[in-house]
């Protein structure tokens, strides 16, 4: 008779992310995602095929969040929009490790096929929204989109070695800047 199952899916698809945040793409195993959920890795194996489907599986699951979030965003036209869309990511940072953490990844990500286009699918998703709250600037619309989010890129790397401790305030007082040199009117927003 065989051994019941201890854990759901959802569970392991949930220690998988843990697993691949805490490792990173390159240490993620399903031997370590079996340690985490006190199953065997052939248990694992056998529910999800192979290692690969199972990162594949996971992977999915968090680009498909992140473009939820992205989506569900109400944000205003303009620069209270774009003020909005610098800290929403702020919320991301976290702290100074994990943000470090995440960038060594992000070499990783861009090497391997399925999470190169996980970063190109968040990438999207990103200057979507900047788009739909992007004013009328001195240069065409996709130009200020695509310095906007290098800026924003810019700025959550100079947070890391900046003095200040809240990420949100810094992004947000990070893109006030930009806005005022952008011209962009300052309608709606708080400094």
């Amino acid at each position: 008779m065989a051994r019941p199952l201890s854990i759901s899916d959802e569970g392991i698809l949930e220690a998988s992310e843990r697993v691949m945040h805490k490792l990173g793409p390159q240490g993620f195993s399903v031997s370590e995602v079996a340690r985490e959920v006190g199953l065997t890795r052939a248990a694992i194996t056998l529910r999800f095929d192979s290692a690969q489907s199972l990162k594949n599986l996971m992977i999915e699951r968090m680009v498909a969040r992140f473009e939820a979030r992205i989506d569900a965003e109400q944000l205003e036209y303009g620069a209270a929009g774009l003020v909005g869309v610098a800290t929403m990511l702020s919320t991301s940072l976290q702290s100074r490790s994990q943000f470090a953490k995440f960038w060594t990844q992000h070499r990783v990500n861009v090497s391997d096929p399925v999470l190169a286009d996980m970063e190109r699918r968040r990438g999207a998703a990103l200057r979507s929204l900047i788009a739909s709250v992007m004013p009328e600037t001195a240069v065409d619309k996709d130009s200020a989109i695509d310095a906007y989010k290098a800026f924003l890129i810019g700025s959550m790397l100079n947070w890391q070695s900046s003095d200040d401790d809240d990420p949100r305030a810094f992004m947000k007082k990070r893109a006030i800047i930009w806005i005022q040199l952008a011209g962009i009117p300052m309608e709606n927003v708080k400094p």
